[in-house]
């Protein structure tokens, strides 16, 4: 009967060192979507130091347009087709700082949706490792009664 019992512990140890397997499996995945998160990170980065270099090439041209300004105030002959190509321009400048304003709200969204999607992910992990602590409590008492059990069955067998 005892190696009944040895046998039903080694099979429950088997099955919770499966569930640990599964849990530590969980553990990578995680460990894969937080390096996935890193690297959406620096993409973003990437994308605002190019979102930077377009910026400085906007004030690049910004200068150019000031040079402009002052060959307009000296050709004043030539003043309102200059001030047409001003017009083109700023509403390039405008168009362009349209599209920059709603790829940052998108890269802000994607961030903060990664965000949700970290804590979501820590949130689970948490519950992981609580309910890990809590199987292996109850493992070690089932042990600890198991043992008992198995001394007070000798303890019986000795006095008959």
């Amino acid at each position: 009967m005892s190696e009944e019992k040895l046998d039903q512990i080694l099979t429950k140890l088997g099955s919770m060192d499966d569930r640990l397997q599964r849990v530590e499996g969980n553990h990578e995945k995680v460990d894969e979507r937080m390096q996935n998160f890193e690297s959406n990170q620096k993409k973003a980065d990437e994308r605002m130091q190019i979102f930077e270099s377009n910026q400085k090439k906007m004030d690049d041209r910004m200068q150019t347009f000031e040079s402009s300004q002052k060959k307009m105030d000296e050709r004043m002959q030539t003043f309102e087709s200059n001030q047409i190509k001003m017009d083109d321009r700023m509403q390039t400048f405008e168009t362009n700082q349209k599209e920059i304003s709603e790829e940052q709200q998108q890269m802000k969204q994607a961030i903060l949706e990664t965000l949700d999607r970290v804590q979501h992910v820590q949130i689970t992990v948490d519950k992981l490792t609580d309910s890990q602590l809590r199987q292996d409590k109850i493992l070690e008492t089932l042990a600890t009664r198991s043992i008992e059990q198995e001394t007070e069955i000798n303890d019986l067998k000795r006095i008959k």
